[in-house]
């Protein structure tokens, strides 16, 4: 979800993707779940409102604590795009789902590759573009991720300290 026009998709209650995260939702009944989900904007959809008012639609609490490890968690805990490297406090969370991605315009992602060649004028083509493009959001993907299950990687089940 990059666009306005995608993100008012999203929140119709029609929308196959946000009947999708539903889904994950009610397969995922006893796991903590962490949505990464776009800031809301004036005069733009909701989409984290739209995703909480489908879920309340199925009758899940979206209250709900959980035990984990010893410890009361919040079942549903929701972060805005932009936070996957805030905070590690989320690794009780066995389910991470992006609701959309932050992503640069290809212009500027493109600005940034000439500027590090110290070259504004340099060959750039559609697939270092792309590669580069794909990189960028791997990596906000993968940091998303990793406030989730997998900051917990050592077989105690002690939080690894990153940095």
């Amino acid at each position: 979800i990059g666009e306005r026009v995608e993100v008012e998709e999203f929140t119709s209650h029609d929308n196959g993707l946000l009947k999708a995260l539903v889904e994950i939702v009610e397969n995922h009944p006893e796991d903590p779940v962490l949505f990464f989900t776009f800031k809301p904007r004036p005069g733009q959809p909701n989409c984290r409102q739209a995703l909480e008012d489908a879920i309340r639609e199925k009758g899940i609490d979206l209250e709900k604590q959980l035990t984990v490890k010893g410890k009361e968690v919040p079942r549903f805990n929701f972060l805005t795009h932009g936070n996957e490297t805030a905070s590690n406090d989320y690794g009780h969370c066995k389910v991470v789902v992006f609701v959309g991605l932050l992503h640069l315009p290809k212009t500027i992602l493109a600005g940034k590759i000439l500027s590090q060649k110290r070259d504004l004028l340099a060959n750039l083509t559609p697939e270092e573009l792309a590669g580069v493009e794909a990189t960028e959001q791997g990596a906000a993907l993968f940091q998303g991720a990793c406030r989730g299950p997998m900051t917990w990687y050592r077989k105690s089940g002690h939080r690894v300290k990153s940095g």
